[in-house]
């Protein structure tokens, strides 16, 4: 037989392995990380015809050796794993790894590798490759870390769990105060109409006394004030009363029968009246009791007849009202006009106003319940409106109305206040309750205010609006204050005081006081506790600017939705706008990775040639980095492979030339015998 033939059959299987090895290549041309293999050939071993010799001594130049080859062999079937195009599918547990290395996937008793990203969830929110149940490796995240040094494991990426809440403990401010912001000095002042509650009597102070017309007047009679008294009683007397600040009705009617004599009794009846019974032998005459200049005052006590007869006559001045005090129920309260208030047990008191031009939140209590009196009603607004223990505060002043006296500051001024009154049902308007708290503005507060509101969550994740004021006081030095103006907790002071912040000369931040404390009442931890930092602050000429930068609480969420870093971190997108670090992805690189085993299905297998795997971080180590809802599309070049099965064909054509051709010799050979 003819050593050609031989050599023909071998190219021939050489050629028919390479153009398997091409058909596999286009078969897999969009198999989804699929990495092409390309066949390298080797000249058979050669028959010696004849050796060679060296050159000679005597001038031969040598021969060299004379050798036929037997054919061609496969030398090898290499795997390229250069770099795939990437394509986008929009999916966020679609990977792709740009770069070198492989997914580390475990299936419970194997470990494979592979570079198809084609990944999905399973019901237990492990990441899997679901074309064949191997789960991804890398490690899962302890409280929002992950330790890359332990071994590797399932991810979990628990869609629908719950992030708990934590409570803000922590604010931290930034911004600018100007500099040249107008200095306060002192807060707004808005003040009721009267509260009346009834007749005078010994105990009422003259300061709260009003006349008793169909609509009452105060009598206007002040610390300082002198009434005069005279009469005569055959001889003329006059005598004078300073007032003080707490002097009473009682007081004055004891001095008026003090000087009248030791048989004339001067006491105040049940409908508020100034009685004189004159129990002497002689008659009182030219009677007066004049404030000079006071006509309310004069008018009641006109009222009493100058002359007054001996042996038991009297007279009584007009009837006296009295301004309400902070003791008394609100249910006795009428207006100047006489109109009882309507308050009543079950009553509901709705307080609503405006604080430096923003709404604070109307909130109600009930009277019999959050308070009784006209000074329990002024201590529940004082903290509803969040006014500091540094300010004046609400009170009931001499004439009965109810002053609300708010701290410094154009960001503590109180505007469209508004306190009124239904039933308990909410269906009958207590008008004239309504009516009395026509609030007038007495006076405006001074001192130019920033104002920095926030949102800040209770150990259950409630949220709770804070507002923070600032007021220039002095150079480089500002006051704040805050309230909690939400529906649960009013808009009361939650900064135990005015607190202070001061700068440098040169704008900078140098010191701060205070805290804020929010009582709860939600079953939340109680009281809730804010440091605020305003290390952060400035000082300089120019519009106040300041806001919330970072705070460290959060109320709970629900894991909705994950996206996946370069680095292969897993990242989770909670309900409540956080992120939290689940894990991280693993990747590994070979030292040679064409010495992988391929398994089917997109894996590869660790070999001897291949080295041992290198397990890390991806973007470290030579690894590549991760994309995040893409997949790395197949290597095969068309253009390539259709080339190769072109050069592939013309070598099987030819080796089948050669077997044919030395047939056709053979056929010849077989020939010469005939």
């Amino acid at each position: 037989m003819m050593r050609s033939m031989f050599a023909g059959v071998s190219g021939i299987r050489a050629h028919q392995t390479r153009m398997d090895v091409i058909g596999n290549n286009l078969a897999n041309v969009n198999t989804t990380g699929f990495k092409f293999s390309r066949v390298t050939f080797k000249d058979m071993l050669n028959q010696t015809v004849r050796g060679g010799t060296a050159p000679t001594a005597t001038g031969t130049g040598g021969v060299n050796p004379a050798q036929v080859g037997l054919g061609v062999l496969v030398a090898g079937i290499d795997t390229i794993h250069s770099q795939g195009n990437l394509q986008a599918t929009g999916k966020p547990t679609d990977m792709a790894i740009q770069g070198n290395g492989f997914f580390v996937l475990n299936n419970g008793s194997t470990i494979a590798f592979s570079r198809d990203g084609s990944f999905d969830i399973n019901a237990n929110g492990v990441l899997i490759n679901p074309s064949n149940g191997y789960r991804v490796q890398g490690w899962q995240a302890v409280n929002g870390t992950v330790d890359t040094s332990g071994p590797v494991g399932d991810i979990v990426i628990p869609i629908g769990s719950r992030m708990v809440a934590q409570a803000t403990s922590n604010v931290y401010l930034v911004g600018n105060l100007n500099a040249d912001a107008e200095i306060g000095t002192q807060g707004s002042i808005s003040r009721s109409d009267y509260y009346l509650a009834g007749y005078a009597d010994a105990t009422s102070l003259l300061s709260g006394l009003f006349d008793d017309q169909p609509t009452a007047n105060p009598l206007n009679l002040a610390s300082g004030d002198v009434i005069h008294l005279h009469w005569n009683d055959g001889v003329g007397h006059d005598a004078n009363y300073t007032v003080s600040a707490d002097a009473t009705l009682g007081d004055l009617t004891g001095w008026l029968s003090s000087q009248l004599g030791a048989s004339v009794t001067v006491d105040v009846t049940s409908t508020g009246q100034v009685r004189i019974t004159n129990n002497s032998a002689t008659t009182i005459n030219s009677l007066s009791i004049t404030v000079s200049g006071n006509t309310v005052f004069n008018n009641v006590f006109d009222d009493i007849s100058s002359t007054i007869a001996s042996g038991g006559g009297s007279d009584t001045s007009a009837s006296m009202e009295r301004a309400a005090t902070a003791n008394d129920s609100l249910s006795i309260l009428t207006t100047a006009q006489g109109n009882s208030l309507g308050l009543t047990s079950g009553d509901v008191v709705y307080i609503g106003a405006f604080k430096g031009g923003i709404a604070l939140s109307t909130l109600s209590g009930v009277v019999g319940v959050n308070f009784n009196t006209l000074g329990e009603l002024a201590e529940y607004i004082e903290d509803v409106f969040g006014i500091t223990s540094d300010a004046p505060g609400v009170s009931i002043d001499s004439l009965g109305r109810m002053v609300i006296a708010g701290d410094i500051g154009s960001g503590n001024e109180f505007s469209n206040i508004s306190i009124t009154a239904t039933n308990a049902s909410g269906t009958v308007q207590r008008s004239y309750f309504n009516a009395v708290n026509n609030y007038s503005t007495i006076q405006h507060a001074t001192g130019e205010s920033a104002t920095l509101s926030m949102t800040v969550y209770d150990s259950l994740g409630v949220e709770h609006r804070v507002t923070m004021i600032f007021t220039r006081i002095a150079p480089n030095t500002w006051k704040w204050n805050a309230d909690c103006a939400d529906d649960s907790l009013g808009g009361r002071n939650i900064s135990n005081g005015m607190q202070t912040i001061s700068f440098l000369t040169n704008g900078s931040y140098n010191t701060s006081t205070g805290v804020l404390s929010i009582d709860l009442d939600n079953g939340a931890n109680s009281p809730l506790m804010i440091n605020p930092d305003m290390t952060m602050f400035t000082q300089f000429s120019g519009d106040s600017a300041i806001s919330l930068r970072q705070q460290d609480g959060y109320p709970m969420g629900i894991l909705e939705k994950f996206s996946i870093g370069a680095s292969g971190d897993i990242t989770g997108i909670y309900s409540n706008g956080l992120t939290d670090l689940l894990g991280k992805i693993a990747l590994a690189t070979f030292s040679n990775p064409g010495g992988l085993l391929k398994e089917g299905e997109n894996l590869y297998k660790q070999s001897m040639t291949s080295g041992v795997a290198q397990v890390g971080e991806p973007g470290t180590g030579g690894r590549g980095t991760i994309n995040n809802g893409v997949l790395e599309m197949s290597n095969v070049d068309l253009a390539r492979e259709f080339t190769d099965m072109i050069i592939t064909q013309r070598g099987f054509q030819a080796s089948s030339r050669i077997i044919t051709t030395s047939d056709e010799l053979l056929q010849e050979l077989v020939n010469l015998k005939r």
